[in-house]
């Protein structure tokens, strides 16, 4: 027989947690290997720890996380797998009564939030301000607004005149139009010229002045996809894959085999593929192009006149330096990718106020609390430690209890509230005490101590200390 016994979490009073019983050990060092700021400082604090399995959290890391939910998240919080998300929003918003809503899952380092036949609320980017992330803005991508703070995680593109911010594989930019009378196509020899910049300089014409010619294979059915830039741009890959799906590039034979040559080609009289020509060759005249003959290129050659496409579609990369649509010019910048928003109309109906069928709006937050986590970190720590912000923070307030003082200890703890507080009445070196603490990144620090009486130290995290009586430390509580 297994006997229980009931555990006290802290011998210092109902509510307080006690570090000689926490679950999570604060490290001198960083674990080896482990070369990312953020990751050290959250390692050392001994909230989350490394694994050969991945990243524990352990009783602070959980707490933190808690606390990112309970911020972050809106609605009532449901527990489904995500292939039955579309038999809830049958059962449970099929009329307008129940609308708008909002529910959340969360699994693992994953929070996800639904709102129901509305958009993001305005108001909630503030959420994390509290979090202590300095900026955290929205950047396009191809189906979802990707959320990111300041960092040097992942590149994207923004102009500073307008406010425009864009992944590279999603963003697009201003093409000036290189339009003058139409003149008559004639072909030209063009040897040993296979490439743009080789057909530039032999024929002494400017790259924006040619139609680069690029080739791809779809994986799926072998389909080849034609398409057509000005010389002076590159095809957006991750753009082309999002409307064909998987491409590589074709072989010389799937080239041949749509009556062209490689090196040489152009879209006119081509067959068996789907040429998509990007509005930058649309909107330009008397480009120059390949021949579809060995050693020769068309000059003068013009969309609509002599060739037409199956799809207009923006597949230019767009670039650091290029214009903005605006008239500005875009910069490459960095940031931490964090989340996720997208909407979608899905095929649920619902019936609206005056009897009609509608179907339903979905707009889905979906957070990486890791990654959350690690910015919060990268952007409030000190050379001591990680400084968690009190919203985010897995305790307001540690407790030092440097001398054994029953009556103070109790008349703070009673004025604390429950679970708010770490205690440390460990008969350890104070000097231990007080680095471990600040490793810890809890922000606010309370020191008992017979050298202060009867009175009371505390120390915000980047603060001054003072020394206060229990009178001046209960106004404090209220201000920490």
């Amino acid at each position: 027989m297994f006997q229980t016994k009931t555990f006290s979490s802290s011998p210092f009073g109902k509510g307080s947690v006690d570090v000689s019983k926490l679950i999570g050990k604060v490290l001198k060092d960083p674990p080896k290997g482990v070369e990312r700021l953020s990751d050290q400082l959250l390692f050392r604090s001994g909230n989350f720890l490394w694994t050969d399995a991945g990243i524990v959290s352990m009783a602070g890391g959980h707490r933190i996380l808690c606390n990112i939910v309970n911020l972050l998240a809106m609605g009532q919080p449901l527990r489904l797998a995500e292939d039955s998300l579309r038999q809830v929003l049958f059962s449970e918003f099929n009329s307008y009564k129940s609308l708008p809503n909002a529910f959340y899952i969360q699994s693992d380092y994953q929070l996800k939030v639904f709102i129901v036949q509305n958009g993001v609320p305005d108001d909630y980017f503030d959420k994390f301000d509290s979090l202590g992330l300095h900026s955290v803005f929205t950047s396009d991508g191809l189906d979802r607004a990707y959320l990111l703070t300041e960092g040097d995680g992942r590149e994207y593109l923004f102009c500073q005149a307008c406010g425009y911010r864009a992944m590279p594989e999603a963003a697009e930019f201003g093409k000036d139009a290189i339009t003058e009378p139409l003149k008559e196509i004639k072909e030209v020899a063009t040897p040993n010229c296979k490439t743009i910049d080789e057909v530039s300089g032999f024929l002494n014409v400017p790259v924006e002045k040619t139609a680069k010619a690029v080739f791809f294979t779809r994986v799926t059915d072998g389909s080849v996809i034609f398409v057509v830039v000005r010389g002076d741009f590159e095809v957006n890959l991750p753009k082309l894959e999002h409307h064909f799906g998987e491409l590589r590039p074709s072989t010389d034979d799937e080239i041949r085999a749509c009556g062209s040559v490689p090196g040489y080609a152009s879209p006119i009289n081509v067959s068996n593929c789907t040429v998509v020509v990007d509005p930058s060759v649309e909107k330009s005249s008397n480009l120059v192009a390949g021949a579809n003959r060995e050693g020769f290129h068309l000059v003068n050659t013009n969309y609509g006149r002599d060739y037409k496409a199956d799809m207009i579609l923006d597949v230019a990369l767009a670039k650091d330096g290029y214009p903005c649509k605006c008239g500005g010019f875009l910069s490459l910048k960095t940031g931490n990718v964090i989340g996720s928003i997208s909407q979608h109309l899905t095929d649920v109906p619902f019936m609206n106020e005056k009897g009609k069928k509608e179907f339903l709006k979905v707009t889905e937050i979906t957070i990486d609390m890791m990654s959350i986590v690690r910015c919060v970190a990268d952007q409030n720590h000190d050379q001591y430690g990680v400084i968690f912000p009190p919203a985010v923070a897995p305790w307001k307030y540690i407790v030092l209890v440097l001398d054994p003082n029953e009556v103070l200890v109790s008349k703070i703890t009673k004025l604390l509230d429950s679970g708010t507080y770490l205690i440390d009445g460990r008969k350890a070196k104070p000097g231990v005490k007080f680095s471990e603490a600040d490793l810890r990144g809890i922000p606010n620090r309370i020191v008992i101590s017979k050298r202060l009486g009867d009175k009371i130290e505390v120390k915000r995290r980047g603060e001054e200390k003072m020394v206060l009586s229990l009178e001046e430390f209960t106004d404090w509580l209220l201000e920490n």
